[in-house]
C-alpha cells in the first residue's frame, strides 16, 4: 500500500508541472488565497485520486473537465462519489468555460464557498467578498 500511495503522490507532482490551459487561468485566481481569503492546493491527492484544485478549509474540490471526460463519464462519476462520500463537496467545470467565461465559473466557485461558510458558521458569511485579483 505504501508504494501505492507514494505513486499518487509522485503522479500529483507530476500533472503539477504539466497543467492544462484552463487549470493555469483558474489556478491564477485561486493561488495566493485569491478567492474569499482560502486556500486551495492544485492536483491534491485524495484516496486514490488526484484532485485538480481542492480548498481544505471548506473541504471543496474543483474539477476542469477536458475532452477526455468525454470517454470517462462512468469513471468520473464513481470518483465524484468516492470523493464525496468522504464529506467532500464538488463544483465541475469543462474546460471551455474556464478559458472562455472565467468569471462565471469564478462566481460560481465564491457561491459555493459563501455557502458552504454560512453553513459552517449557521449564518450570514464573514467570508471577504470578492477576489483579491482581476475583480470585474
Amino acid at each position: 500500500m505504501k508504494g501505492f500511495r507514494r505513486r499518487i503522490i509522485d503522479g500529483a507532482r507530476s500533472l503539477r508541472k504539466e497543467m492544462t490551459q484552463a487549470e493555469i487561468i483558474l489556478w491564477k485566481y485561486l493561488s495566493n488565497r485569491g478567492i474569499c481569503g482560502f486556500k486551495f492546493r492544485r492536483q491534491y491527492p485524495i484516496d486514490r485520486f488526484v484532485l485538480d484544485f481542492y480548498c481544505p478549509e471548506k473541504r471543496l474540490a474543483i474539477e476542469i473537465d477536458g475532452g477526455i471526460h468525454n470517454n470517462l463519464k462512468e469513471y468520473d462519476q464513481i470518483r465524484q462519489e468516492t470523493i464525496e462520500s468522504k464529506g467532500i463537496e464538488f463544483l465541475r467545470f469543462k474546460n471551455s468555460e474556464v478559458i472562455d467565461d472565467i468569471f462565471s465559473v469564478l462566481k460560481a466557485i465564491k457561491k459555493r464557498l459563501s455557502l458552504l461558510h454560512e453553513v459552517e458558521k449557521g449564518g450570514p458569511s464573514e467570508a471577504r467578498d470578492g477576489m483579491r485579483y482581476y475583480e470585474r
